[in-house]
This record gives structure tokens, C-alpha cells and sequence, in this order.
């Protein structure tokens, strides 16, 4: 009797194992020390969606994605997570934030899709985004 209930611990504590969907992303970088972020953002809003993706020899895959809506120089942006890391959806609200350009490319303008920036968050954190849509302010 004893080896049966065991046996049956065994299976369910095995059986729960595959239950667990926490993804544990990667945790946002510190600030390097002397960095300026000299752009003023205004986040206005924040939102999740999910996108699903089907790789050539792989299985049908889901993450979730944070979208950050903000302002920056009277034009409204919209910035997409690169690094998908699931623990800085707790960490960012709406609020002032300082910003700098993570990577330039020579002619293009600040509003450029796919231009990437960094967001300094108040714990000395780094988020970083990628514009994937802008627009006018109502005025």
C-alpha cells in the first residue's frame, strides 16, 4: 500500500511539472554609468498582445508583447519590447521618462520605423523599444 501511494506522488508531482507556464524572460539591464538620456517620453498607455509565430522546422509558438503608447515631441509613438523580457510588465507606468536613440542610422529621423530606444526606468533599469507605429497629436 505504501509503494502504491508513492508511486501515485510520483505521477502527479510529474503530471504538475508539465502544468507550469511561467515564462521567466530575461531581467532589463542596468544603466551603464555617464549615459546621457537626453529624450523626454511621456508613456500614455500600455498594452499586451500576443503573437503567435510558426517556424520552419519547429513547433507553434505564442509570447506576449509589450506595447508602450508615449509621447515625444508632440507626436504620438508607439513602441514595441525587443528583448521580450515578461519581468518589466510590472515595472513601467504612465509617467515622464528620460530616453535616448540605442542606435542611430545616418539620415534617418527620430521617428523612423524601427528606430530603437532605451527607456530609463526608476530603478536604474534599461527598457528597450522599437517604434512600430506614430501619429499626430490632436491639438
Amino acid at each position: 500500500m505504501r509503494q502504491l501511494s508513492v508511486i501515485m506522488a510520483l505521477c502527479f508531482c510529474s503530471l504538475a511539472m508539465y502544468g507550469q507556464k511561467t515564462r521567466y524572460g530575461q531581467t532589463p539591464s542596468n544603466a551603464k554609468p555617464g549615459v546621457d538620456y537626453p529624450i523626454q517620453l511621456h508613456i500614455t498607455g500600455l498594452h499586451i498582445r500576443t503573437h503567435c509565430a510558426y517556424p520552419l522546422l519547429g513547433r507553434f509558438t505564442c509570447d506576449d508583447v509589450l506595447y508602450v503608447d508615449a509621447v515625444f515631441d508632440g507626436i504620438k509613438i508607439e513602441l514595441m519590447d525587443d528583448g521580450s523580457s515578461n519581468s518589466v510588465f510590472g515595472m513601467l507606468s504612465p509617467g515622464d521618462y528620460q530616453a535616448r536613440l540605442a542606435a542611430k542610422n545616418p539620415g534617418t529621423i527620430l521617428t523612423s520605423f524601427g528606430q530603437k530606444y532605451e527607456l530609463l526606468l526608476p530603478n536604474n533599469a534599461v527598457w528597450m523599444g522599437s517604434i512600430t507605429g506614430y501619429s499626430e497629436l490632436d491639438k
